[in-house]
């Protein structure tokens, strides 16, 4: 089975890289930036361990049909986290940085 989760921040002082050095110390993983017109300019991957894809970016835009994840409008900042090895432990570690768990999909 595959797992894929959406956590969120609704903190309107933070950015992605804040958010990404914060992931990255509670997971122990680094963060690479990126930039993508999807994830709204800049944003930061880490993939290849335990704790699977996880992608960090911008949920705001002019255009509020824009927004990668539109269902999520309120939250200005996604966390996508893709095939963890442990989805329980690495959402657990997620949500104690203080973030907020919005969605699991798990697939056959």
């Amino acid at each position: 089975m595959k797992t894929y989760d959406v956590f969120g921040t609704k903190a309107r002082n933070t950015d992605v890289t804040e958010v990404s050095q914060t992931l990255g110390t509670a997971l122990g993983v680094p963060f690479e930036a990126h930039d993508s017109s999807f994830a709204n300019g800049l944003y930061f991957l880490h993939k290849g361990s335990a704790n699977g894809k996880i992608q960090v970016l911008n949920n705001v835009n002019e255009d509020p049909d824009e927004l990668p994840y539109l269902e999520y409008a309120e939250y200005p900042i996604i966390i996508s986290v893709s095939v963890p090895v442990d989805a329980d432990s690495t959402a657990g570690i997620i949500i104690g940085a203080g973030f907020e768990h919005l969605r699991r999909r798990i697939l056959n």
